[in-house]
């Protein structure tokens, strides 16, 4: 088995719709998180409610596969933003909010990446056992 090797996999992969639902699974997901370096990351843009009929399967599809799932809610948009990590690891609304306002600086952003956390920033403690799992076949 080859050995992961991302810091980081960002996933982005709407349409003008919808997004493709092979992008969605448990499988996916899976190949996904081989991928990632222990200590990585993953972030996925992912369109909410009303939008996304799948959303909230997508959720907790995510949390099934990695370890913990937190989100960020995009103010005045349907966007969230997920962040999973294949290792339990309790992040700080204020240390994400400072990290993301270095990296703003840094990158001489027109917007402050740590104004968008500490507006709208969560971690998922439980999986809504109602929502279904979404798999391959």
């Amino acid at each position: 088995m080859r050995e992961p090797f991302y810091d980081l996999i960002i996933l982005d992969a709407f349409g003008a719709d919808s997004i493709p639902t092979h992008l969605t699974t448990m499988e996916f997901l899976r190949s996904v998180r081989r991928a990632v370096m222990p200590q990585g990351l993953v972030v996925a843009n992912v369109w909410g409610q009303p939008l996304n009929r799948l959303y909230d399967a997508m959720v907790r599809t995510y949390q099934e596969v990695f370890d913990d799932v937190y989100i960020l809610d995009v103010s005045g948009n349907v966007n969230k933003i997920l962040f999973a990590l294949p290792r339990k690891q309790a992040i700080s609304q204020a240390e994400l909010a400072r990290q993301a306002r270095s990296l703003s600086a840094a990158g001489r952003f027109r917007f402050d990446l740590g104004e968008a956390v500490n507006y709208g920033f969560m971690q998922l403690r439980e999986k809504n056992r109602e929502a279904p799992v979404l798999r391959d076949h």
